[in-house]
């Protein structure tokens, strides 16, 4: 398997704080990712996206033979990994207070992408042919929808419920793949079009330029909140 990639995660020009993380590991047979948000309203947030790296770098060190898991054990480790952060997140945390982060991993094994999810920060691929590419949104935003006082509120997260409630998805990866991950501050300051606009540029060598440009349009629009992206492009 053949991944390239960058990443960027950055404070922004309003908030004090970054609570954003990013994670990545790859083999040559395999690759996980993720993206996490702490909650901007929650006390600590950053330390709840900590726990997402920490729980993901400690499974990637104690993972065995990972390449001969069926999609479904991987799943079960993954889910098991959050937990733990889960559990760490809330006993760590001050009665009547709330801390929390949403995340998006994705595993990119074989010939499936895994993703499970929790809260509102996306992965999008980048589908279609070389004159029709599109911007397909994998996750599904877990907010409030309709136009009253709650909307865009968050429906779920890490850290602030047990048990812990995700979504899980496994989807087909073939050929060559282009899978944006990232937090809402990216897309509440870069919509899908501009987003597509940009990254249908990537090529093996240029994620770090084509996150570059995405970066200075957050910034040109405000970045009014923490932002972080993942740009990845996976061969199998």
């Amino acid at each position: 398997m053949k991944i390239t990639g960058s990443s960027l995660c950055e404070k922004g020009k309003v908030r004090e704080i970054n609570q954003d993380a990013v994670f990545s590991f790859c083999t040559d047979q395999w690759g996980i990712f993720a993206v996490a948000d702490g909650m901007g309203g929650y006390e600590e947030g950053e330390r709840a996206s900590r726990e997402v790296v920490k729980a993901l770098q400690k499974w990637t060190e104690q993972a065995h033979q990972v390449n001969q898991l069926k999609a479904q054990m991987i799943i079960l480790q993954l889910k098991q990994a959050l937990d733990v952060a889960n559990e760490k997140i809330m006993s760590e945390t001050p009665e009547g207070m709330k801390c929390g982060c949403t995340v998006v991993v994705m595993m990119l094994i074989r010939h499936e992408c895994i993703l499970i999810t929790l809260g509102d920060s996306r992965c999008y691929e980048l589908k279609g042919s070389f004159f029709n590419k599109q911007l397909v949104q994998l996750t599904v935003d877990e907010i409030v929808g309709g136009s009253g006082p709650q909307r865009n509120r968050l429906t779920n997260a890490l850290g602030v419920r047990k048990p812990m409630a995700c979504r899980v998805q496994i989807m087909p990866f073939h050929g060559i793949c282009t899978y944006l991950m990232c937090t809402d501050g990216i897309y509440k300051y870069c919509n899908d079009s501009m987003i597509l606009s940009i990254i249908k540029k990537t090529n093996w060598n240029n994620t770090c330029e084509i996150l570059q440009e995405l970066q200075q349009h957050v910034e040109k629009n405000g970045a009014g909140d923490n932002y972080s992206a993942l740009l990845i492009r996976a061969q199998n």
